[in-house]
């Protein structure tokens, strides 16, 4: 399964902010925090799915809180015919980092 990196992805968005990404936690934890991306709770994904709200020519990037519920995503994503899904390492609690550090230092 495809990863990349919390580094790597902040720097990804920041050059293409339109690109597909899909935060899987529950609407609580989104609401709580959240960095940007579309909230599609790991329940509601087959939802989704079905109702053709995913592009699956496009390609996927997907966080939860540390990457459990993100890597069920992907694999789920996988078995529905959706080939590029990459799985952010780390997810929010390493984008917390990661964003914390650039806006620190700008």
């Amino acid at each position: 399964m495809k990863s990349i990196s919390t580094h790597d992805f902040v720097a990804l968005i920041k050059q293409n902010p339109s690109l597909q990404w899909i935060d899987v936690r529950e609407v609580w934890e989104y609401e709580e925090e959240n960095f940007g991306g579309t909230n599609i709770p790991l329940a509601e994904l087959p939802q989704t799915i079905y109702a053709g709200d995913l592009d699956p020519s496009q390609t996927i990037y997907l966080a939860c809180l540390t990457g459990v519920r993100a890597s069920t995503a992907q694999i789920y994503l996988k078995h529905q015919g959706f080939e590029d899904v990459i799985h952010i390492s780390g997810g929010v609690a390493a984008l917390r980092e990661v964003f914390q550090f650039s806006t620190d230092n700008q």
